[in-house]
């Protein structure tokens, strides 16, 4: 679904309100909904459930917001059968229509993969292609914006763990979270819609919606639960096939046919252009940095900063400690963006950052650039982007990663308030 339809759908949706839960006949059912639920599965715990009594006023019960009846909504609730609208961790009238339905952007539930050989051989692949990275139990894989753009979505299964890989266009941040919630595995889905311009999702086990930027469910029988964070980072193809040669591509056989002609473009053209204001986005915008301003944000303790790319793009690296913790963070040039030119290869080059611990085996380590790798001063060892050293003394030995995620900075300052603005060294 293009910016375009989404804005023109905006324009109807934000206008309903929906005073009651409608069941709705031809609504999807609990089976149809890509994968089935495993049977016998025990339900995620929804402890303290229970609502009140109808003539009850909202109550709090650990966080959550229990009402006694639906609360109204700005969106189509009617699809949503089995999804419990009378709990809420947020204020309802956050919750918004991004301009699609249950599942209109199609998620992945059953992703191939290819190797960096055979995704070198697409057209639209390009050494500056952007990329999702995830690697977990020393298993790596790379999902290409190209192909997440139209998705948002990926049900899938890394070094023996339920992982799902998720990316908003709209705060373009791709994040990683464990699948399993309460020792049962979860499949998720898009709901079409957005809060502060985050992608929200829905599970297959309760239809509780979950939010992207921080992996909370948001609405429903699990309102209050959060999906653990697995490290993920944007960054191109060729730093991601120099850091694991071995790894893993998503390949374009995941999306049904109708995909396979348009994986490489942007649905966003333009979006990330200085200052441009969010859509979807109620309320103000952090004005302390341009709303479309790249950040990396990091997230330790409780310390959270802002590493915006303008500065980044200047010093290269960033030797800094973040409440008791030596993080390194690293930038460079090299990546296209996805959210500018109609043909990302065509698009401008934000580059890209990551952030890691400066311990190796007790060691403190300090690094400097050189040219399109890092060195560090102790060993002499040469580093990718993503933390993997690929020459010298340690070569082979990979930094331990930090809480830390790309993204626009309008997003990032919005589900995190209290951020610090790295102002350079």
């Amino acid at each position: 679904m293009t910016l375009i339809r989404r804005l023109t759908a905006l324009a109807s949706a934000v206008a309903v309100v929906m005073l009651a839960f409608a069941a709705c006949e031809d609504g999807n059912t609990a089976g149809d909904r890509g994968l089935i639920p495993t049977a016998g599965a025990t339900p995620i715990s929804t402890a303290n459930s229970v609502a009140p009594e109808p003539t009850a006023a909202p109550t709090q019960v650990n966080g959550v917001t229990v009402y006694a009846e639906i609360p109204p909504m700005a969106v189509n609730i009617s699809e949503w059968r089995e999804t419990d609208f009378r709990r809420f961790t947020v204020d309802p009238d956050e919750i918004i229509s991004g301009g699609a339905g249950r599942n209109d952007i199609s998620p992945i539930y059953e992703p191939e993969f290819m190797s960096i050989l055979q995704a070198a051989t697409l057209d639209w692949m390009t050494g500056e292609q952007p990329v999702a990275v995830v690697e977990v139990n020393d298993e790596a894989r790379a999902y290409p914006l190209g192909i997440l753009t139209f998705h948002e979505v990926v049900n899938d299964v890394i070094g023996g763990e339920p992982v799902v890989i998720t990316y908003c266009p709209l705060c373009y941040t791709a994040l990683a979270f464990s699948r399993v919630v309460d020792g049962v595995e979860l499949n998720f889905g898009t709901t079409g819609n957005v809060r502060l311009s985050n992608l929200i999702m829905w599970d297959d086990q309760t239809e509780s919606w979950w939010q992207q930027a921080d992996g909370q469910a948001i609405v429903g029988a699990a309102a209050g639960q959060r999906l653990a964070f697995r490290p993920a980072y944007i960054t191109s193809f060729r730093d991601y096939a120099r850091a694991y040669p071995d790894g893993q591509v998503l390949s374009p056989l995941s999306g049904a046919p109708d995909y396979w002609e348009v994986y490489g473009n942007s649905q966003y053209v333009g979006y990330d252009s200085p200052n441009n204001p969010p859509v979807f986005f109620l309320g103000q915008p952090d004005d302390r940095l341009g709303p479309t301003e790249r950040i990396l944000g990091v997230e330790i303790g409780d310390s959270v900063i802002a590493y915006p790319f303008s500065l980044l793009r200047r010093e290269g690296v960033v030797n800094t400690e973040i409440d008791g913790e030596p993080v390194v963070v690293f930038w460079k040039s090299g990546t296209r963006s996805a959210l500018d030119e109609e043909v990302i290869a065509d698009s401008h080059d934000p580059g890209s950052a990551a952030a890691f611990s400066r311990r190796v085996d007790g060691r403190l380590l300090r690094f400097e650039a050189e040219g399109d790798v890092f060195r560090d001063a102790e060993t002499g060892s040469l580093w990718t982007l993503l933390g993997v050293a690929i020459d010298g003394p340690l070569a082979g030995t990979r930094l331990e990663t930090v809480n830390a995620e790309n993204g626009l900075w309008f997003a990032w300052a919005a589900f995190r308030p209290t951020t610090e603005i790295y102002t350079g060294q």
